[in-house]
């Protein structure tokens, strides 16, 4: 039921080709890739065998992660974010890949007010959308409820990308990243914006303030945020979008790509299986 996809960092020690062909071997459809990854792999390899690589895998590449810190770029620096966007552009055509993820900036030097903060971020966002609509492209806004970062709700990133009135624009709702900040899973059905994506994961059992933005993902259904709800109302709000795996496990890491592959899939299986056996129950 659950339509499954993998972020390529949970497979980090892989190289792209070596990802594509376990992600196909599993019965994947759909992946996210990292864009160093990525880069890494066209620099090897033409654009033309890109897509004939994934079209015998039958894969799609549904999302490019990520534009890391977009919202809050310095003014004089602009150019540099419009460079960036602009590579990620095209590597997106290349593979025909409809999405580019968007966390928002952290506090670096200052905090700002938060009107501000808003400003700069409709800003910013606006030059991501004149850059890639060129490509096709969309734009997934993923705010990070963690005290190092400057759109901790969802609301403000549901705010933002309703105000701008670009359809183009919508939400990234990852599990993990939002937990900390208090929203739950009922929120899915208040949104104004498209989800474009669902990061699952779950949360390691430690105390929110403990939670680091990495280090401590568990994998959805083995940790203290409940992933099972989470998923259950993303599906009763309406979402029939992708569920991506999304953790950054060092352990998993240090495996052999095959067998982190086959660990990876084994528990996501088994959380997709666990989900339909709740929803055939509404």
């Amino acid at each position: 039921m659950l339509k499954l996809a993998m972020n390529q960092g949970v497979l980090f020690s892989a190289s792209t080709a070596q990802f594509l062909e376990l992600s196909s071997t599993y019965g994947l459809k759909a992946v996210e890739l990292r864009a160093p990854k990525l880069k890494e792999w066209l620099y090897e390899v033409s654009s033309r065998k890109a897509k004939r690589v994934l079209a015998d895998c039958g894969i799609s590449v549904i999302a490019v992660n990520s534009l890391d810190d977009f919202s809050l770029v310095p003014d004089e620096n602009l150019s540099l974010l419009e460079k960036e966007t602009e590579w990620i552009g095209q590597m997106c055509e290349m593979v025909s890949c409809p999405l580019v993820i968007a966390p928002v900036g952290r506090w670096f030097d200052v905090r700002i007010p938060p009107e501000k903060v808003r400003d700069m971020s409709a800003r910013r966002l606006e030059l991501l959308n004149r850059v890639l609509s060129r490509y096709g492209v969309s734009v997934g806004v993923e705010p990070i409820s963690f005290p190092e970062f400057s759109i901790q709700s969802i609301k403000e990133a549901d705010d933002l990308c309703a105000s701008s009135g670009n359809p183009a624009n919508g939400l990234i709702v990852d599990y993990y990243n939002l937990f900390q900040g208090g929203m739950q899973p009922s929120d899915f059905s208040c949104l104004a914006s498209p989800v474009h994506l669902v990061h699952i994961n779950d949360a390691e059992f430690l105390p929110k303030d403990k939670l680091d933005v990495v280090e401590n993902r568990a994998f959805p259904g083995e940790g203290s945020l409940d992933a099972l709800t989470w998923t259950i109302e993303a599906l009763r709000s309406g979402y029939d979008g992708y569920f991506s795996l999304e953790i950054f496990s060092k352990a998993l890491w240090a495996l052999e790509p095959a067998d982190g592959m086959y660990t990876a899939m084994h528990k996501l299986n088994r959380f997709a299986e666990a989900v339909e056996r709740e929803w055939n129950k509404e």
